[in-house]
């Protein structure tokens, strides 16, 4: 067939390459926190925000694929509800 390199050489490649990533990813990850930087995050995140709180899952804003708004949701219900369930977070408050 071909001269292709052993399983363990593409293993050793995997694992630099993942472990270069991991490393640029933790290096960057507070990269320009508290600031936002991308006019439309806020707006977003008030969207999503309005979402989570009330349960209503229209988004009332169809400028961009709602489909991004909808993760979004999912993904703070899965955060917050599961650091509620551990204690690790107080219970969304609607109210906010």
């Amino acid at each position: 067939m071909g001269n292709f390199p052993p399983p363990r050489t593409y293993r050793m490649g995997l694992g630099l390459v993942l472990l270069l990533a991991l490393t640029l990813r933790l290096y960057a990850v507070d990269h320009h926190l508290p600031y936002i930087y991308h006019p439309d995050e806020p707006l977003h995140l008030r969207i999503v925000w309005a979402m989570f709180t009330t349960g209503d899952w229209n988004p009332r804003f169809f400028n961009y694929p709602s489909l991004f708004l909808y993760v979004n949701v999912l993904a703070d219900w899965l955060v917050f509800g599961g650091g509620h369930l551990l204690g690790l977070l107080p219970a969304a408050d609607p109210a906010a």
